[in-house]
């Protein structure tokens, strides 16, 4: 008799129950939590409609779904890599994600709020905040970075607002509708090694 072939689960066992991907951190207007499946559609949707890309790729379902199914690391929730989906409360509706790489101490992010949201700032700081705190329960974070093209002053506040700051500005790094744009880099560091108490 053969042994019956158990799938390897697309997302963390700790964050399923039911068969839903269950809240990691809520907000005060969104909740975080894994990606499944049936939500790459919107996802490929947020990701194609951000100006500046992770990866100069086009992310389509397509792409989406062959990256959830790797045989390796499946589903978007990788030990160095995973995506966060910002969902409204008041709906349930995806309004936003937060793309993470963990590297060493150091965890470089790119986020997004669709732009057809009326309440895109509120929501924008809510979802960058409820990360936050999400992650600083669980480590001692030591450094976060984010990208983003100067023309995204949205985001920019929202990163002004959860303690980060500009640190570095790249003159005509970027094309977007046509144009060249300076791209950012900002960052925020814990408090505790700031000024080296921490080494």
């Amino acid at each position: 008799m053969s042994e019956e072939k158990k799938e390897t689960p697309k997302v963390p066992e700790d964050v399923i129950a039911d068969g839903q991907a269950q809240t990691m951190a809520t907000g005060a207007y969104i909740r975080l939590r894994a990606v499944q499946e049936e939500d790459l559609a919107v996802l490929a949707a947020l990701m194609a409609e951000t100006p500046c890309p992770r990866q100069l790729v086009p992310w389509t379902t397509q792409r989406l779904k062959k990256k959830y199914n790797d045989e390796k690391e499946p589903g978007l929730w990788g030990r160095q890599n995973r995506f966060y989906l910002a969902v409204r409360i008041a709906d349930g509706q995806i309004i936003g994600y937060i793309d993470e790489r963990e590297q060493w101490v150091c965890r470089d992010l790119h986020l997004h709020v669709a732009d057809r949201e009326p309440d895109r700032d509120q929501l924008g700081e809510d979802m960058l905040a409820t990360y936050m705190r999400l992650i600083l329960e669980w480590h001692d974070q030591v450094r976060i970075e984010a990208w983003l093209l100067a023309c995204e002053e949205q985001k920019q506040g929202w990163l002004a607002s959860a303690g980060f700051e500009r640190e570095v500005v790249f003159a005509e790094m970027f094309m977007h509708q046509g144009r060249p744009e300076a791209e950012q880099l900002w960052g925020w560091i814990s408090p505790r090694f700031e000024n080296g108490a921490g080494s």
